[in-house]
């Protein structure tokens, strides 16, 4: 999935079966990437920092922020120096290609691209994470700061929290449908609704001058939830109701709590049954 970091609405999603070729998540971006536009920027995680992404990136025009590949080997002691553990290095072309790439568009790629890493220390609590080194296409040094770099990469975690609201807010945990069609119905019936609650949440924003992130979903879905009565009854009072709305969404801001360190355990037991793995009338009739 794609999500807009300035509003946290999906931009595009891309499915497959859950095993065999081309369903990894690399396999899946290549379907969702063409939504780039030149001067925008791709903030992901390490999985995503392979030779073939980063090239088309700069192909197609478009900038990324990564962490490095958790299977490259980092050595600040070579490369173009551009400060204390900051260095622009050339990314060669690997002799295999991906599974989701045709073996032309494998001859077609430069030999090397240019990739700027840079590491710095995380003094956050609760991380997990020491010491960070991004992968980036941004090279210039004087205009792109490793602390601006290291302030952006901090907000991939908003992601997260966006699926979560998704996932969880919108009770997208467990999916209904059996067959793939309705299940595919199933899935963007949720990332609608998702996304027409973050559209109110981009009104009120715009309306309140107050940023998008720092108003809560959770509250949003409430708020509609108690209005959408008189929303539906309502005949000429709409633009006065929907006034009201947004005013109620703009009272509830997203708190700036401390960081809160806890462990990563489960507090509450699961209960002590079988596992199903055979259909229910079966396990029915073994029951009986």
């Amino acid at each position: 999935m794609l999500f807009c970091l300035a509003t946290g609405a999906v931009l595009d999603i891309a499915m497959a079966p859950y095993r065999g070729k081309e369903t990894g998540e690399n396999s899946l971006l290549q379907k969702i990437i063409d939504l780039l536009l030149p001067g925008e920027i791709l903030l992901a995680d390490r999985y995503y920092a392979t030779f073939a992404n980063i090239h088309r990136a700069y192909r197609e025009g478009y900038d990324v922020v990564m962490r490095v590949h958790h299977k490259r080997k980092v050595d600040f002691r070579k490369g173009f120096k551009l400060g204390s553990c900051d260095q622009v290095v050339a990314y060669l072309k690997p002799a295999r290609r991906s599974v989701w790439m045709s073996q032309q568009e494998h001859d077609d790629l430069e030999d090397f691209v240019l990739v700027r890493h840079l590491r710095y220390a995380v003094k956050q609590k609760g991380f997990r994470v020491r010491y960070m080194v991004l992968a980036t296409t941004l090279l210039d040094a004087s205009e792109y700061s490793v602390e601006d770099l290291a302030d952006l990469y901090a907000q991939r975690w908003q992601v997260e929290l966006d699926i979560r609201s998704l996932k969880t807010h919108m009770q997208m945990e467990h999916l209904r449908c059996k067959s793939p069609s309705m299940v595919r119905k199933e899935i963007y019936a949720h990332i609608i609704s998702y996304n027409l609650i973050r559209d109110l949440i981009v009104r009120t924003a715009l309306r309140f001058s107050a940023a998008p992130k720092h108003l809560s979903h959770t509250a949003a879905v409430q708020s509609l939830g108690a209005f959408s009565e008189k929303l539906q009854a309502a005949s000429c009072r709409i633009e006065q109701l929907e006034n009201a709305l947004l005013e109620c969404i703009s009272e509830h801001r997203v708190g700036d709590r401390k960081p809160r360190v806890h462990p990563r355990e489960i507090k509450r037991r699961p209960k002590q049954y079988k596992l199903m793995n055979r259909p229910r009338h079966a396990s029915r009739r073994s029951a009986a």
